[in-house]
């Protein structure tokens, strides 16, 4: 029975001497220390796995559709190719679109569509201000798809039809009422 005692005695003892240094070490934590710092280590196994997903990411490609607005290999091409990217730009302000050059042609290519179906759609609507455009199949990545607007052909309803084109509704175009003077 004595060593019971004895026993109890020395862990009440050790436990007061822990809480003890726990509140001491709770005061030491909130005041400020003027030698402190921080100082954070990554490892390199992490920094490794961090890039090596990132560049997965961005390497993910897939065959969808695009829209050839213009191509050709004339005196004025490249110019003609700045000048039919700034107007789909202007039209389309949500969509991307590129020129590039493809020896021997300067080449406009817009939209980026996963499906032949969408891409279709989306020609449908830009052939009433380019009516020689046609879709073409290309391999592009995945994350030039999730950066592409897909509310930005929604504001194709509201462009002015090209002289002599029929609106994307299928009405045809309405002329103005004589004034009767």
């Amino acid at each position: 029975m004595k060593r019971f005692f004895l026993i109890l005695f020395f862990a009440a003892v050790a436990m007061d001497g822990a809480a003890q240094s726990l509140d001491a070490f709770k005061r030491r934590l909130t005041e400020p220390q003027p030698e402190s710092r921080i100082e954070i280590r990554e490892t390199p196994d992490a920094a490794a796995a961090f890039r090596a997903a990132s560049s997965e990411a961005e390497s993910k490609s897939f065959n969808g559709w695009r829209i050839n607005l213009f191509f050709s290999n004339g005196q004025r091409a490249r110019e003609e190719a700045r000048e039919v990217m700034e107007r789909f730009e202007e039209a389309f302000p949500g969509l991307s679109v590129d020129m590039f050059y493809d020896n021997p042609y300067f080449k406009v290519t817009a939209g980026h569509c996963a499906t032949a179906e969408e891409a279709i759609m989306l020609l449908e609507r830009v052939r009433t201000l380019f009516p020689k455009a046609f879709l073409i199949r290309e391999t592009m990545a995945a994350q030039d798809l999730l950066e592409e607007d897909p509310d930005a052909t929604k504001s194709l309803d509201s462009l002015q039809t090209a002289p002599g084109m029929t609106p994307p509704d299928g009405s045809l175009p309405q002329e103005p009422a004589a004034e009767l003077l």
